[in-house]
């Protein structure tokens, strides 16, 4: 079995998290990201959480790190802090961008009501769940094992949901999304192929941005890659709002 992911979701500063996944890239890759839900209130606050986080322990043996959901318009302080207080790492890349969209407020009148042909939505919350090994194959191509079980296994973590499947009338897995353990967004939406465009993916959203509202207290938050201009359209269609300016991946490197 693979080795469990190690996570750990850094006390707040100012009212802004960052995740802190290791050896994410492998052996001292590490993964650090702002918290996609505490964006939406507290974005100005990165280059303060992060000092935070640089000036701990956490950091030290990391050699390579992966840092996401970067306010495009905090990039040059976010550099400007990993050069004063990591000298030996060198800016490698930026390694994508993407749109940080708020969930619409829930609409209590249609919370229950599925789109036809589906049966019930259901979480996958232990990699023991019979639906578990659906779930790892439909995310198989974007993530290692070890990520998809800490998916299933960490509800109730630090607000954390689980999975989400939506199932058909005769109990078989046909679409799912997750709440990132890597910034707490509600992403991974996948719908299969001969269920899609009958309002399964908005339903699926809907539900989980509901969930999540409730787990952590706070409105949920979506991140999508500009380049995904599929996943982009449904969310608006959905009702989810465009925040702000873009969000930014970078890459940095011990020299």
């Amino acid at each position: 079995m693979d080795e469990p992911l190690r996570w750990t979701v850094l006390p707040p500063t100012d009212g802004l998290r960052l995740i802190h996944i290791r050896d994410f890239g492998g052996p001292g890759n590490d993964c650090l990201s702002f918290a996609a839900v505490d964006l939406l209130h507290a974005r100005a606050a990165a280059p303060a959480a992060l000092r935070s986080a640089l000036e701990g322990p956490l950091l030290r043996e990391t050699r390579g790190l992966q840092m996401g959901c970067v306010p495009v318009e905090l990039e040059p302080a976010v550099r400007a802090l990993v050069e004063e207080l990591r000298p030996t790492w060198r800016f490698v890349a930026r390694a994508a961008e993407a749109q940080l969209l708020a969930a619409p407020a829930a609409e209590e009148d249609n919370a229950d009501k599925l789109p036809s042909g589906v049966g019930c939505m259901e979480s996958v919350d232990s990699s023991q769940h019979p639906h578990f090994p659906w779930l790892q194959e439909a995310l198989g191509r974007q993530y290692p094992p070890n990520y998809v079980r800490f998916l299933a296994e960490a509800g109730g973590r630090e607000g954390f949901t689980s999975p989400l499947l939506a199932l058909s009338e005769d109990g078989a897995p046909m679409a799912c999304v997750v709440q990132e353990a890597s910034d707490m967004s509600v992403g991974a939406l996948y719908v299969a192929g001969g269920f899609r465009r009958h309002g399964v993916g908005s339903r699926l959203l809907a539900t989980m941005a509901r969930r999540v509202s409730e787990g952590q207290h706070l409105p949920a938050a979506s991140v999508v890659r500009l380049s995904d201009e599929a996943s982009l359209r449904l969310h608006v269609r959905a009702g989810w709002e465009p925040q702000a300016e873009a969000l930014a991946w970078l890459i940095f490197q011990a020299g």
